[in-house]
């Protein structure tokens, strides 16, 4: 695959469980999504459930 580069995800002593989960929590509650009209899954998902 030319032009293309492969970082490796963990070195040394990162704590690759807690780096997924914080990504996780970033991606869900902080990251506002076009398709969710500018709301975080969670503020759409908490607004379905009211």
């Amino acid at each position: 695959m030319a032009g293309r580069q492969f970082i490796p995800l963990a070195q040394g002593d990162v704590d690759l469980e807690a780096k997924l989960d914080e990504g996780g929590r970033f991606y869900n509650c902080s990251r506002p999504h076009g398709a969710r009209n500018g709301q975080t899954p969670y503020e759409a998902l908490r607004d379905k459930l009211q």
